[in-house]
């Protein structure tokens, strides 16, 4: 009886022991997972605001174009 409280308890150990390993890994994938979702979150915004001025360029573009063309007659 008491070798098998000694495995049942040695079992134990082994399982805590691998409990707080998994949630040490399980934290740093969250960690990993929350500061990629903000680099997205960021080069989303990034992005949209490249959109807006290349929008704005081509206006300006067309305007000076247009601008040329009517000085050149």
């Amino acid at each position: 009886m008491h070798s098998a409280h000694r495995e049942l308890e040695s079992k134990y150990k082994r399982v805590l022991n691998d409990l707080h390993t998994e949630k040490k890994n399980s934290k740093l994938l969250e960690d990993k997972l929350t500061a990629r979702q903000d680099e997205i979150a960021s080069l989303k915004t990034q992005q949209a605001e490249n959109e807006s001025q290349m929008l704005q360029d081509r206006e300006t573009i067309g305007s000076l174009n247009r601008e040329m063309q009517i000085k050149s007659r």
